[in-house]
């Protein structure tokens, strides 16, 4: 008895033999994406739709335009299967950016590994905020720069800046390294392996500083969406309040900012108060300035230099 196609799932060939009825079946390329869409939303994925295309697009090698231009292509076998393996690796958690192995930021796309967070589109405020308070030939610092994202969408922006880009972690170094070979970028960002400002040259002042530290709290951790968990614990976990690294880096920038620069942190929504009204004016001459993302939620904190 062949399945009615609403009632087959991509999944059917685990399961049954080559004879059977998924092998009678033409998928077109319309077919899997309405499939594969729908059981990403019953999952509660946040871009079900988004994230079948985005793997979609990666297993055939084209550009996701044109999967709208051959809609109803048929899928031959090898590409079914290859689809089927890679839901089935999103199905464990693991985040779609790891499975294709790059993300979309500030319009350039990135290579990214399992040893970096996946670029998201929050922290293009950190970008934004950057290139509006600072001057264009910066030299701009930017913190826990994992994929080096927020570093070099400021050198694609500011064509004769400088910047440094620090990690902790040697694999994101690396990886950091070949994104800025990849965006031609790489004599102007020079990415440092260690802790926050321990591996930059003695007296170097920066325009701007940017940060994306690890901010989540420890007892939030489990509590994480699987695809966020199979992110490094190291670029996550922020120790009890979550705010363990983003102290050090706002008590030891001032002494790197040059007079009227910046440092530009994303946070946590709920440390904003913390950081405002305790962390802040301990170390700089103003409170500081709560960014909002375009979703309305308190995403990042600026604190300008202002010599005494």
């Amino acid at each position: 008895m062949v399945k009615h196609l609403s009632k087959l799932s991509l999944l059917d060939p685990i399961l049954v033999p080559m004879h059977n009825v998924f092998w009678m079946t033409t998928w077109t390329i319309k077919d899997v994406l309405e499939w594969a869409a729908a059981d990403f939303k019953k999952r509660s994925y946040d871009h079900p739709r988004l994230e079948a295309e985005v793997l979609l697009a990666h297993v055939l090698s084209i550009p996701r335009i044109n999967l709208y231009t051959e809609f109803d292509r048929p899928l031959i076998e090898e590409e079914r299967t290859a689809y089927r393996n890679a839901i089935l690796r999103r199905q464990t958690g693991e985040p779609a950016a790891y499975i294709v192995g790059h993300k979309e930021f500030w319009s350039l796309d990135f290579d990214v590994t399992s040893h970096v967070l996946v670029p998201r589109p929050e922290t293009e405020l950190l970008v934004a905020t950057a290139l509006k308070i600072a001057i264009p030939t910066g030299p701009f610092l930017d913190l826990c720069t994992g994929s080096g994202c927020v570093a070099i969408a400021l050198a694609s922006e500011c064509r004769k800046a400088e910047i440094d880009a620090v990690d902790i972690s040697p694999q994101a170094c690396e990886v950091a390294r070949r994104n800025a070979l990849r965006h031609q970028v790489e004599a102007r960002v020079t990415v440092f392996e260690g802790d926050l400002f321990a591996p930059l040259p003695m007296g170097r002042t920066y325009a701007a500083i940017t940060a994306n530290p690890p901010y989540v709290r420890n007892s939030d951790m489990a509590a994480l969406a699987p695809e966020v968990l199979q992110e490094p614990d190291i670029a996550l976990a922020g120790g009890t309040d979550g705010l363990d690294v983003t102290r050090r880096i706002v008590a030891n920038a001032p002494s790197r900012l040059m007079p009227g620069g910046a440092l530009i942190v994303e946070i946590d929504p709920r440390q904003a108060t913390a950081l405002l009204n305790e962390v802040g004016p301990n170390h700089f001459n103003a409170k500081g300035e709560l960014l909002r993302d375009l979703a309305g939620q308190a995403r990042a904190i600026i604190w300008q230099h202002r010599a005494l």
